[in-house]
C-alpha cells in the first residue's frame, strides 16, 4: 500500500506457521487435531536410513509417516507427515517434545 500509494488487496491467503518448512514444529492454540507435512534433504551418506524417535509432551499424542526414511542415489529429498492431537481442552501453557530422525 506505501509503496503504490493506495490500497491493495493480496490475492493469496496469509499462510499458515504450520506451513513453513522449518526443523522445529509449533503448533499455536492446539486444541483436536492438526496434520503438517516436512520435507527433508539429506545431507549425510549417500545411502541413509533415518528411522523416527518421538517424545511428545504429556497429553499430546503425536504420529509419524512414514517412521522409517530411506535415501539412496536417486532419492535425495523426501516428506513425511506429522500428526498431533492433544486431549487438553484447554491450552493455557507451553508443551514440549522431540521428533528426532
Amino acid at each position: 500500500s506505501q509503496l503504490v500509494g493506495r490500497t491493495t488487496v493480496c490475492s493469496n491467503p496469509r499462510p499458515s506457521v504450520l506451513d513453513f518448512n522449518l526443523p522445529s514444529i509449533t503448533i499455536p492454540n492446539l486444541n483436536e487435531e492438526v496434520t503438517l507435512t516436512r520435507t527433508l534433504t539429506n545431507v549425510g551418506p549417500l545411502n541413509s536410513v533415518y528411522r523416527v524417535a518421538v517424545e511428545p509432551p504429556l497429553g499430546v499424542q503425536v504420529t509419524v509417516t512414514p517412521e522409517t526414511l530411506v535415501f539412496d542415489s536417486t532419492t535425495k529429498r523426501v516428506s513425511f507427515k506429522v500428526r498431533v492431537s492433544t486431549t487438553h481442552k484447554i491450552n493455557t501453557g507451553y508443551y514440549f517434545g522431540s521428533l528426532t530422525w
